[in-house]
Formats: C-alpha cells, structure tokens, sequence
C-alpha cells in the first residue's frame, strides 16, 4: 500500500496493559447501565480503564475495560443476574490504543479509521477528546494497529513498546 504523502504528526501514542472488555446495553431509558456497572465495579474495587456510553435516550449502552486479570470475577458478577435487560458481552484480551493529536482534527478521526479498516484491526470501541483519540482493539493486535497508523501519521521518535501481556511476553516497535 502506497504511504500518504502528507502525514500528520502526532504528539504521541500510548499502548495499555492486556485488558477485559464488558458491554451492557438496555432498551430502557429508565436503565442506567453506565452508573450500574460503575456501581458494581466499585463495590467490588475493581478500577476501570476504560468507560464510554451512549446518550441518554432510547437505548441505553455502556462500554468498558477492566484489567484482565479481573476477567473471572467480572464474568461472575455480571452473570449473576444484576437486572440488567441484554446479557452482557464480554471481549477477552484487548488493548487500548490512544493518539494525542497536536491538534483536534476530524481528518485525524477519519484516517484512524481508514488505516485500522484497511489493515482488518477491529475497532470494539472508540472514544474522544480534545487531547485523546482512543480504540479498544485485540491486545495481539496492538502493534498491526501501530503499524498501520505510521501509513498516515509521523509518529513519535522513540520506540513503541506494547506491555507484557499475561504470559509475559512483550513486544517493540521502533518509528
């Protein structure tokens, strides 16, 4: 594939630790699947990495990744019936992959998107700031995601480094 010819610069790029991904969603308005999950997590003392959700409105859904390691107990708590009206889906061993532009820029969106479809990277989420741009997309995939990113963004100088997984093995890739 040919490398477009005006990359963007990027102020950096952060790959996370291996995590578990949750999705509950609820055709009630009356459910707050975001402040339930949250609620359940915390009581359990279980941190989120990662949280996203749909507006109030008709649907209600809510995304979002714990480390792995919580994964049984998170499964446990989830199934064990929390009134919620979908079951819940689970996505072992993912990553989050974030960007921070030096600027807020659809055209950065877009071609996130383009270069991840294009390399067949699944997308389970995304989310977005004035200062992050996030995906959530297979831990394994992480550095195929990186890679297919520098096609349309100068990415920073010093190497990329996705953290030890659970087995303890951990990859890098220099820019």
């Amino acid at each position: 594939m040919q490398a477009y010819s005006a990359k963007i610069p990027l102020a950096g790029i952060k790959l996370s630790n291996e995590l578990f991904l949750i999705r509950l969603s609820s055709s009630s308005s009356s459910v707050d699947t975001r402040s339930a999950l949250c609620q359940i997590l915390a009581e359990n003392r279980i941190n989120i990495q990662f949280l996203t959700g749909s507006a109030p409105g008709e649907l209600s859904a809510v995304t979002g990744c714990v480390a792995a390691k919580y994964r049984a107990r998170v499964k446990e708590l989830l199934l064990a019936g929390v009134g919620f009206e979908a079951k819940p889906e689970f996505v072992s061993s993912v990553g989050l992959l974030s960007l921070f532009p030096h600027r807020a820029s659809l055209k950065i969106l877009g071609l996130s998107l383009l270069a991840l479809g294009r390399s067949g990277v699944p997308i389970y989420a995304m989310a977005s700031s004035l200062s992050v741009l996030s995906f959530i997309t297979d831990y394994a995939r992480l550095l195929e995601a990186t890679k297919a990113l520098k096609e349309y963004f100068d990415l920073p100088p010093e190497p990329i480094t996705i953290p030890r997984s659970n087995n303890g093995t951990q990859q890098e890739m220099s820019s």
